[in-house]
């Protein structure tokens, strides 16, 4: 994505009969993530699995990632994913709790602490 355009549909290593990991910041449209989905089918992944930190699922991302190659999409509940209430992509999401990495981040920023040391714990 550059300027707000997705564009490209390179997978870098090989894919073929393996499980592919995708991770990305936030899911807004889907765009970005059906077509990383629909690229690593092509090359031929066992198994595709998603992950993002918000979901926001806005517009059409729905149906952009309602692809059978799709087998899990975990999301934190850092947005609730109301607009995934039914239907084939909600039945493969899982929404992790994040609150405690969140609370641990306020109170090192309030007691000058390391969030560096967070991530690395």
């Amino acid at each position: 994505r550059s300027a707000g355009v997705v564009s490209g549909a390179a997978v870098v290593g090989e894919v073929d009969g393996r499980t592919a990991i995708i991770i990305d910041d936030m899911i807004a449209g889907g765009t970005t993530l059906a077509r990383t989905i629909t690229a690593c089918a092509t090359r031929g992944a066992g198994r595709i699995l998603a992950a993002a930190s918000h979901g926001l699922f806005v517009s059409e991302a729905k149906e952009k990632l309602a692809q059978p190659a799709l087998e899990q999409l975990a999301i934190t509940d850092s947005v609730t994913p109301f607009r995934l209430s039914t239907g084939f992509v909600a039945d493969k999401l899982t929404v992790l709790d994040g609150s405690r990495q969140v609370a641990e981040a306020i109170r090192r920023l309030h007691e000058d602490g390391s969030l560096v040391a967070l991530l690395e714990d």
